[in-house]
């Protein structure tokens, strides 16, 4: 959390940014390869992920991983039921409707901290 103090106490931040770095593209690369398995992979699929990714984190609160969690979920309970109501087409149009209400009444998120930097 903090460099300087890092540095003083005698830790390689250097390395340890590369070993988290290196560790996050083994991470992505594992859940890509177990993603194509399941899912056939086109460059149109980005947008949709992106979109949802974007979604489940403001929906969580940024700094908070149990957020990110709940938000998530929500985020597939909401879409399975609007899937099921209006009609698949029309999920992820709700989904970022519930962004914009969440917003509007809480804009930290389910769970995350007001003033997160």
């Amino acid at each position: 959390m903090d460099r300087e103090a890092s540095l003083l106490m005698g830790v390689k931040v250097g390395r340890i940014y590369s070993i988290t770095f290196g560790l996050g593209a083994a991470l992505a690369g594992a859940a890509g390869s177990l993603f194509s398995a399941i899912f056939p992979i086109s460059p149109e699929l980005a947008n949709a992920l992106l979109g949802k990714a974007f979604v489940i984190c403001i929906l969580g609160g940024l700094g908070s991983v149990p957020g990110v969690v709940v938000g998530g979920v929500t985020l597939g309970v909401v879409e399975s039921f609007a899937a099921l109501l209006f009609g698949p087409e029309n999920s992820i149009t709700v989904s970022f409707t519930l962004l914009i209400l969440l917003l509007m009444f809480r804009p930290s998120g389910i769970m995350g901290r007001r003033g997160f930097e």
